[in-house]
């Protein structure tokens, strides 16, 4: 049985080493909720999108100033492969 010393800080629980919360992130809509909150979440893409819809996400992101952690993640395959 676990005790109560085995559990992270509640101010510190969730976050990444960049001091941010993660917000997956499946459509365009998701990245409207991180607007007013863009400071304390940043939004990881979902593994199941196309690349064409991340490709979209990204820009969008971009214009809303919002960050990514897995920004670049299946772009760069994609893009490779249309060259």
């Amino acid at each position: 049985m676990p005790k109560v010393g085995y559990r992270t800080d509640k101010a510190t629980r969730f976050m990444r080493k960049s001091g941010f919360k993660t917000f997956v992130v499946t459509n365009e809509r998701d990245l409207e909720l991180l607007l007013m909150n863009n400071r304390v979440f940043a939004a990881e893409l979902a593994h199941n999108l196309s690349a064409r819809k991340r490709a979209t996400i990204v820009r969008r992101a971009a214009e809303l100033n919002v960050r990514l952690t897995n920004g670049k993640g299946k772009l760069r395959v994609e893009e490779k492969k249309e060259q």
